[in-house]
């Protein structure tokens, strides 16, 4: 999903400055700098979001090891109140 994410800001980049070509270069500079920032930003938020869901499973991995019985009981609930959920649409 995040390398999905990242190939398509790439690309919607690349294509945004192919489309700027005709502009003066001064101009076509200052947004080509623009847009390789935001680009850089972009990547760099989407490899935070990877840590934080690499740190959140680890931490639920380490909880359910702890706590086995607990853990399948959560899920059988959840599953009951989806299941009942679902059953009524």
């Amino acid at each position: 999903m995040a390398n999905n994410a990242k190939r398509r800001t790439s690309s919607a980049l690349e294509n945004g400055a192919e489309a700027l070509a005709d502009l003066p270069s001064e101009a076509l500079d200052v947004i080509k700098d623009i847009i390789q920032e935001v680009r850089d930003e972009t990547l760099d938020l989407i490899e935070s979001g990877r840590a934080q869901v690499s740190g959140l499973e680890k931490s639920a991995e380490g909880m359910i090891r702890q706590n086995p019985l607990q853990s399948v009981c959560i899920a059988l609930g959840v599953g009951c109140v989806v299941g009942l959920l679902m059953r009524r649409r």
